[in-house]
C-alpha cells in the first residue's frame, strides 16, 4: 500500500491519467518530467481485467504546483 497523504485545503490532491505510455518508460521518468508542474505522491500502472498485462494507462496522484500541459 502507498503512503498515506492528507488532502490540504490550500494544496488539494489531483488524480492525473497518462495515456499510451510505453511499457519500457519508467514511472520515474514520467515523474521527473512532471516535476516542474506537480509533486507526485503515488503511481499505478493500469492492467487489463483479469490479467497482469499493462494497458498503457498510468494513474498518478499529485499535488499540483502549476498547470500541467496535455502533451
Amino acid at each position: 500500500m502507498g503512503p498515506s497523504v492528507v488532502n490540504d485545503d490550500d494544496q488539494p490532491l489531483t488524480y492525473l491519467n497518462v495515456y499510451d505510455a510505453l511499457h519500457k518508460l519508467s514511472d520515474d521518468a514520467i515523474s521527473l518530467r512532471l516535476k516542474g508542474f506537480c509533486s507526485v505522491i503515488t503511481t499505478r500502472r493500469v492492467k487489463y481485467a483479469n490479467s497482469d498485462v499493462c494497458n498503457g494507462i498510468r494513474h498518478y496522484r499529485v499535488r499540483k504546483l502549476d498547470d500541467i500541459p496535455s502533451y
